[in-house]
C-alpha cells in the first residue's frame, strides 16, 4: 500500500461521509517519466499515469439508506467520484508533506465508464484511473 486512510484525509479536501477512498495501491508511473528530475515536471507529464487505490462499501454508509431502502446499492455518480479521488493521487508525488497541499483539481470528462454490476454493502471496490488529458 503507497497511502492509508490517514494520508488520504491529509491529502483530499473531501471527508466522510462523502470519502470514497480507503487506500492508494498502486502508482504507475509511465516508462518515459520514470527517471525525470521532479524540477523539470510540468502538468503535460501526468499524461499516462495510472492510480490503483481500494474502497470498501461498508454496510452503514448514511447514503445507502434512500438509494433503495430494502435493496441499497451504492450509485454510479459516486463510484465516478470515488475515481476522481483516486485520479487526485497521480499528482502525490510532487509533494514530500501532504499536510502543505490545498487541492483545486476538477474532473473534466469521464467519457468511457461502464457499469457492469451493481455495487453492494460489503464489496470491496478496486478503482483504476488513468490521466489521459490535461487541460
Amino acid at each position: 500500500m503507497l497511502y492509508d486512510k490517514k494520508d488520504i484525509i491529509d491529502f483530499l479536501p473531501q471527508r466522510d461521509p462523502f470519502l470514497f477512498l480507503d487506500s492508494i495501491t498502486e502508482l504507475i508511473i509511465p516508462e518515459h517519466l520514470q527517471d525525470l528530475d521532479p524540477r523539470e515536471f510540468c502538468l503535460e507529464n501526468l499524461r499516462g499515469f495510472m492510480v490503483r487505490g481500494s474502497f470498501l462499501v461498508k454496510e452503514d454508509l448514511p447514503l445507502l439508506a434512500g438509494h433503495f431502502p430494502g435493496n441499497p446499492i451504492f450509485p454510479g455518480v459516486l463510484q465516478i467520484e470515488a475515481m476522481a479521488q483516486a485520479s487526485c493521487f497521480i499528482i502525490a508525488p510532487l509533494f514530500p508533506n501532504f499536510k502543505d497541499v490545498e487541492l483545486e483539481l476538477a474532473l473534466g470528462v469521464v467519457s468511457r465508464a461502464k457499469f457492469r454490476k451493481p455495487i453492494f454493502p460489503g464489496m470491496q471496490l478496486e478503482i483504476h484511473s488513468q490521466c489521459t488529458k490535461v487541460k
